[in-house]
């Protein structure tokens, strides 16, 4: 609230008890607030000191001074009676805390978090009522004041992270001390006595204390229930003072370098939450565990458990038990799996589950129950059948490998670009081959390496498989040759390390074919070999030296890669890399890649009930079927098995069923190469020449009830081609008529399901897909300044960088999300690397680059729409964040919220925040994976208009800017009213001199004679320059409000100022205006004729076109839809339908 509207309406703020104020305020109006109980003044510069009018406001019951520079406190406060609440974190008392906080005798909480205090004074000692002090962050190393000890009514005493070592006698006098924050403190030498003497706590955090034992004292504190005890050093044993603690309802031993636990636990019989996670407990879970009956959750997360012990099936009230990351962990006993409380069960990341398989794991309870008691009911049948992932660039021989492997020979692919035979043989979207090997099935899975191929790596990556890289010698020289060696490891190897790992990130070691070697000489073959295996070593130090120090910035923890992190072993081990050159005598190594091969699988053996058997026959029998119902297999089976044996069949590899998508679900892809023959009718390397094939053998076919000749045919092609618009009778030619493997329907929901396509988008009366990939357009930089105001975020990625296709999808993703989520009239506009939706006053846009690894979420909007389009950008990116996250779950993805203040000015450098606390992505432990990320979003601080700062406003104000802005312009806001929507739209009027003065030190750079926009199907010529004649308008008496640099707006939007002269303010005179008041205004009928028939009905020969007419269209009609006319648009109409129209 702005200091006029302070001064102008005190008496009805008086009667409020919650207010915000910038420094700007004229403090004297505030001594009329004389029933104000809340004042709130966090975030301000009050490094002169606090006003003295503060002091007058004797109603106060809650003061918040969070932040706001202070180095002392006026005496006035002292009047302050009535005050409970002071907030006083993050402020500078080095010099010593003020004596007039003492004075303040009715404090019943008092926060000096982070205050640079290493003293306190006596006066404190007169806060008797005093019940909550926190003074984290400080430094006591000289020891805490004695004066604490007299604040004898405190219940809550928070004390982390002050350096302290030692504890004074006198807290012992706290009698009334329910909860004591000593964390991150250093008690190495023991933890002091007086704790012990605490006998009303209820809570105890000493995490991160470098304890490594507790003194006997703590057996008094028989009311405590809940201890925090992680990341300390017992690995000599825990304390047996644990178990007297006998009325613990909650016990954290995370990450305590524990082997094994004392029996004295199983006297905690109120225990009810175990948190045992980072510990060593690889010679066995210890039997008292399934001791402590009353406990509802366990965690077990990366203990290094290579079993879990029977004991644990009589924790009877058990609801949750998380085991993940048991790297090791084999087996599981049956009864822990009969528990009848246990809810919540989370297996992520054991691998190596045999019994349960881990196929089966991954769907949960029921699944593992349906396996067991399919075991007790027949025989048992072992079984071992592992996916291998073979990854690598175009011409690296992974398909040459194949062949090899299969025939148990040397077998070539004899083809590079000159050969004619080249593109017919390159493996398309993947392939899927059995080999069988001494003990084991590996079923190979061979992706194409072309870049149109790689949007169809999703559809068959599993979370469990063996990476098998093939890296081509003669490609990684001649890169090397061309740029250098570090170049060439990362184009080869390392880029393709993100195809599997950012998905999989627990995936184990991968193995390496090295191909090609006759283009090195003998003698350099092993030199190029370490080379290249250096160069990966020191991709992977960068990447873990960066992921260092994002998790030292982020909340939580994240998906780390398992493999990568692990700096103890190579990223490949010696023993599994293979050289193959193309002599085909070669044998050797062929021999040596399978037996390595049939090794890894090994990991993979499991037992299956021999019931499943009959289903996995009956499915694989289905020859005849390129998509069977899942209807016929339930008919024959009991549904719950069927469904089990079918998730297992799916995480092994030997069959496809989504069954988590609802359109798909009723469907089972038991011939895979069927999906990528559907893929590839969109994406082919050779694209032009399967189109010119298509177009020869075509003939005219019927789609819902319309006869597609070849014109038609043609145009549609060109149209998908140029700009990635697929309408739908030519999707529903190639899925039906070039190939019907699949129903229709089925077809585009596979394309749909995995964000390949959006649609169907409805114009006029066709249907529309649309396909990001396929354009041939990019997004000029018009849409960073569409709109009057820009709300704008950015997701930057860390680590293993995003492959290109999965920003593909997030533009398929952004699409659906906004067409879910608005229910406006809506235009799109599709790129390769983005896309724009207009809907109504406001425009979304979504643009990714690609190089830098980065994303840009923005709304154009107006002050009238401020608060809905903050909404809008906030959900839209946070959907899209979480798809991301939860499809490449290793990528790191940081936030930066870009100024919309600067944004408006103009500004070159607009002011950032990176990961604000209130909008920030955030790690968090769930029960299907360990890692999951979310946008934290906390704008409810930010509700309303309330004064604040540009991060840039120093530099600013040289400039003549405002001093403080509109909080709105800085930080989200989902609520405005209308006067504060007002006081927005006021402010931007008075900086537009600024805006102009900005834009002029900062011009643009020039854009090209014309850009092509594409809008819906039509494309649109758009002039890139504005010139305008001297001289006054019309209609204004100064044109000043024109930005003469920005010459890259689709769509000029003029500020126009009242105009003075008389002839013009008669044409709005009230008296002569007829007012309408009914909800429907008129209708209006816009026809728009863009290209323009010749004599024989087609495009006219020279080619004429209305060029800008689509720019035209969309603000006529946005112009009567805003005066709430019925609109009706008709393009490309001949002179009779135009009259017919008409009438």
């Amino acid at each position: 609230m702005g200091i006029s509207s302070v001064c102008s309406s005190y008496q009805v703020i008086t009667q409020c008890s919650h207010i915000y104020f910038s420094e700007t305020l004229v403090t004297k109006s505030l001594s009329s607030l004389t029933q104000l109980e809340e004042l709130q003044l966090s975030d301000n510069n009050f490094k002169e000191g606090l006003p003295e009018v503060v002091g007058t406001l004797t109603s106060l019951t809650e003061l918040h001074l969070i932040d706001c520079q202070l180095q002392d406190l006026p005496e006035s406060l002292s009047s302050l009676t009535q005050l409970e609440w002071l907030w006083l974190s993050n402020n500078n008392f080095k010099e010593g805390l003020p004596e007039v906080v003492g004075a303040l005798t009715s404090l019943a909480r008092l926060d000096l978090d982070s205050c640079q205090l290493h003293d306190l004074p006596e006066s404190l000692s007169s806060l008797t009522q005093l019940e909550w002090l926190w003074l984290s962050n400080n430094n006591f190393k000289e020891g805490l004041p004695e004066v604490v000890g007299a604040l004898t009514s405190l219940a809550r005493l928070d004390l982390d992270s002050c350096q302290l070592h030692d504890l004074p006698e006198s807290l012992s006098s706290l009698t009334q001390l329910k909860e004591l924050w000593l964390s991150r403190n250093n008690f190495k030498d023991g933890l002091p006595e007086a704790v012990g003497a605490l006998t009303s706590l209820t809570e105890l955090y000493l995490d991160s204390c470098q304890l490594q034992d507790l003194p006997e004292s703590l057996s008094s504190l028989t009311q405590l229930e809940r201890l925090y005890l992680s990341n300390n050093n017992f690995k000599e044993g825990l304390p047996e003072v644990v178990g007297t603690l006998t009325s613990l309802a909650r016990l954290d031993l995370d990450s305590c370098q524990l082997h094994d636990l004392p029996e004295s636990l199983s006297s905690l019989t109120q225990l009810k939450e175990l948190w045992l996670r980072y510990n060593n407990f690889k010679e066995g879970l210890p039997e008292v565990v399934g001791t402590l009956t009353s406990l509802t959750e366990l965690y077990l997360d990366s203990c290094q458990l290579q079993d879990l012990p029977e004991s644990l099936s009589k924790l009877s009230q058990l609801e949750m038990l998380d085991i993940s990351s048991n790297y090791e962990l084999t087996k599981i006993d049956e009864k822990v799996m009969a528990l009848n409380k246990l809810q919540t069960l989370n297996f992520y990341g054991c691998t190596k589950l045999i019994s349960p398989p881990y196929a089966v794991c991954q769907d949960g309870i029921d699944a593992i129950q349906e396996y067991f008691n399919a075991l007790s009911q027949g025989r048992e049948i072992e079984v071992c059948n592992a996916p291998v992932a073979i990854v690598g660039n175009s011409l690296a021989g992974k398909t040459s490998i194949v062949k090899s492997l299969r025939q148990g020979k040397r077998v070539l692919s004899k083809r590079s670009e000159s050969d004619v035979s080249f593109k017919d043989e390159a493996t398309k979207g993947f392939e899927v081959h059995d080999l069988k090997l001494p003990a084991s099935t590996a079923n190979l899975i061979d992706h194409g390496g072309q870049d149109v191929y790689h949007i169809a790596y999703q559809y068959a990556l599993k979370e469990n498989n063996i990476p098998l890289f093939v890296v081509s010698f003669k490609q990684f020289l001649e890169i090397s040759h061309k740029k250098e060696s570090q170049v060439a490891a990362k184009e080869t190897c390392w880029d393709w390390m993100s195809h599997l790992y950012l998905s999989c990130p627990l995936l184990g070691r991968p193995l390496l074919v090295l191909t090609h070697a006759d283009a090195v000489s003998n003698q350099s073959v092993e030199v190029c070999k370490d080379n290249f295996l250096e160069e990966i070593a020191r991709l992977r130090k960068i990447m873990l030296e960066e992921e260092s120090e994002f998790s030292g910035k982020k909340q939580g923890e994240f998906q780390k890669i398992l493999h990568l992190s692990n700096t103890e072993a190579p990223v490949f081990h010696p023993e599994e890399v293979f050289i193959f050159s193309d002599d085909q005598e070669e044998t050797s190594n062929i021999r040596n890649l399978k037996l390595a091969l049939d090794r890894r699988c090994q990991v993979f053996k499991t037992v299956i009930p021999g019931a499943w058997n009959e289903i996995t026959e009956f499915v694989t029998d289905q020859t005849d079927e390129s998509v069977i119902k899942l209807s016929l297999i339930e008919e024959k089976f009991s549904i719950k098995e069927s469904h089990t044996v079918l998730r297992y069949m799916h995480n092994t590899g030997s069959i496809l069923w989504y069954n988590q998508i609802n359109s798909l679900q009723p469907y089972v892809f038991h011939q895979i190469h069927h999906i990528t023959e559907t893929i590839t009718l969109l994406f082919h390397h050779r694209a032009e020449e399967k189109w010119k094939e298509r177009l020869a053998t075509f003939t005219p076919y019927l789609y819902q009830g319309r006869v597609v000749n070849k014109a038609k045919y043609e145009e549609m092609v060109e149209e998908f081609k140029h700009d990635g618009i697929l309408d739908s009778a030519l999707l529903y030619y190639l899925l039906t008529k070039e190939s019907a493997k699949f129903p229709w329907e089925v077809s585009v929901e596979l394309l749909k399901s995995f964000k390949v396509l959006h649609g169907p988008v409805h114009k006029h009366s066709n249907e529309y897909y649309l396909i990001p990939f396929a354009s041939q357009s990019s997004m000029d930089g018009s849409w960073e300044t569409d709109g009057d105001l820009q709300l704008r975020l950015e997701i930057q990625f860390g680590g293993l960088p995003l492959p290109i296709y999965a920003f593909h999808l997030a533009i398929v993703k952004f699409l659906d999300v906004l067409k879910e989520e608005t229910s406006l009239p809506s235009t799109m506009m599709v790129r390769n690397n983005g896309s724009t939706i207009y809907h109504g006053e406001s425009s979304t846009h979504f643009v990714h680059f690609f190089k830098e690894q980065r994303v840009t979420v923005q709304v154009s909007t107006s002050t009238q729409l401020l608060a809905s389009s903050w909404k809008r950008l906030i959900e839209t990116t946070q959907l899209i964040l979480q798809y991301i996250t939860s499809t490449w779950k290793a990528c790191r993805p940081s936030v930066k919220v870009i100024c919309s203040h600067c944004l408006y000015l103009r500004d070159p450098q607009p002011g950032t925040l990176v990961d604000p606390y209130w909008l920030c992505p955030v790690f968090s432990t769930v029960a299907d994976r360990p890692m999951k990320c979310q946008l934290q979003v906390h704008v409810e601080s930010f509700f309303g208009f309330k004064p604040t700062f540009c991060s840039k406003r120093e530099a600013k104000s040289e400039a003549g800017v405002m001093p403080t802005i509109p909080s709105p312009l800085v930080y989200p806001c989902y609520s405005l009213s209308g006067d504060e929507t007002q006081n927005v739209t006021e402010y931007l009027s008075k900086i537009i001199s600024q805006r102009c003065a900005i834009s002029s030190a900062h011009p643009r750079p020039q854009v090209a004679s014309s850009s092509v926009q594409y809008v819906r199907g039509e494309r649109v010529q758009l002039q890139s320059q504005l010139k305008t004649e001297d001289g006054d308008s019309d209609l204004s008496d100064s044109l000043d409000y024109l930005d003469e640099h920005q010459t890259e707006l689709a769509i000029i939007r003029l500020r126009v100022k009242p105009s003075k002269k008389a002839w013009a303010k008669k044409l709005f005179d009230s008296s002569s205006v007829y007012k309408m008041t009914t909800p429907v205004r008129g209708r209006c009928l816009v026809i728009n004729n863009i290209h323009f028939a010749g004599p024989d009905g087609g495009v006219d020969s020279d080619g004429s076109e209305r060029v800008g007419s689509q720019t035209d269209q969309k603000n006529v009609v946005g112009l009567f839809k805003n005066l709430s006319f019925v609109t009706k648009i008709h393009e490309d109409l001949p002179a009779q339908v135009n009259r017919q129209s008409c009438d």
